[in-house]
Parts: C-alpha cells; structure tokens; sequence
C-alpha cells in the first residue's frame, strides 16, 4: 500500500489537498481515478502523470496517435504504482484538464507491507475547483464571487446557472468532508475492481 499526499499547485487560502492510501497494485489509470474521486473532479478531460510536469519522463497517460508523433507516452493502463513509485519522499506531477491545465503536486509519504485491494482518502482540505471553471485564474475569481457571509452578486447567480448549481448554493473555497470523498473513493474502486 502506499500513502500520498495530494495538492493542488498555486492554489492558496485554503490549500486544496487529499491523502490518498491505495494499492501498489494499481495501475496508473486506476490511481488516476482515485485522485478524481478524493477530490471531487468529473473525469470529463486529459490526465497525465509525469516527475516534473509537461513531457518529463516517464510521460505516463492514455497513448494517442497524435501523442505517439510528439513524445513516448507511457501507457497508463499497462504502468503499475509499485514498479515506479518505491521510495517514501518520491515526487511525481499529476495534470487534469489540459485546457485549464491543473497540476498536482503527488508525494509518497509512507510505503506500507500491507495487503490491500482498496483506496481510501485519510485527511484532505478545501473544495475541489468546479470543472471547466478557467484554471487558477478562473478559481482565484470564482472564490472572490463566493466569499462566505457576503450578499450574491448578479454576476454570482449568473455562474450558478452556468454551473448548474441549485438556487440558494453557494459554492464555499473551503468546504471539504471527508465521508463523501471515500464514498466517491469506494465507488471508484468498485468499478476499477469490475473492469479487472
């Protein structure tokens, strides 16, 4: 089993993190549906895993042909957690959404000789960024429309509808519970347990 921590680059007061514990067993693809599921994302968009961000090797996502063309993608689905990550401390990128381009920084705090075959999500804090909402530019704007306490804007309304969300939401920068992100957890490892 291995434990990591999770955060979300450049995105401040609160920090949005998880700690995410799953099998070494995994496949990056898997992990990848993990980390979707502990913080709240969609899967809607392009993920890849990779040491130091963009093109890094090993370049680790879905392969496609434009890709093959441009640099060696690692396949996600073939690469397994434990063959790359062995060493507590090990540093790796995860980028979401190749438009809004959200980077994660991953970091293996603990290796356990324990056997397991789920993921569960230990600690976390702040609210997962909404899907399609423009980056850290677009969240940083999203936070300031939304700040706990003060009255809704027009424009505030105007992205609820846009979102989606239910009249009377407001979205909240530092929401997080940690029993609804280990029931998207545990759904995700079902699925993940299915297509085995």
């Amino acid at each position: 089993m291995l434990q990591f921590k999770i955060s979300l680059r450049n995105i401040g007061r609160p920090r949005v993190w998880r700690v995410v514990v799953t099998p070494n067993t995994f496949s990056f693809h898997s992990f990848h549906c993990i980390i979707q599921a502990a913080f709240g994302w969609e899967n809607r968009h392009l993920y890849a895993f990779s040491p130091s961000g963009w093109y890094s090797l090993p370049f680790i996502s879905q392969p496609s042909r434009e890709d093959l063309r441009t640099v060696s993608v690692v396949d996600s689905r073939k690469t397994i957690l434990g063959d790359i990550f062995t060493n507590e401390g090990q540093r790796f990128k995860y980028i979401y959404d190749f438009g809004d381009e959200w980077m994660h920084d991953l970091t293996l705090e603990y290796v356990f000789n324990a056997p397991g075959h789920l993921a569960y999500c230990i600690n976390g804090r702040g609210a997962c960024p909404p899907e399609n909402s423009g980056g850290v530019i677009g969240y940083k704007e999203l936070k300031a429309l939304f700040t706990p306490g003060q009255p809704l804007t027009k424009e505030a309304r105007d992205i609820r509808r846009l979102f989606g969300w239910a009249k009377g939401y407001c979205w909240n920068a530092n929401w997080f519970n940690l029993d609804e992100a280990n029931l998207r957890v545990i759904k995700a490892c079902r699925e993940i347990l299915l297509q085995a």
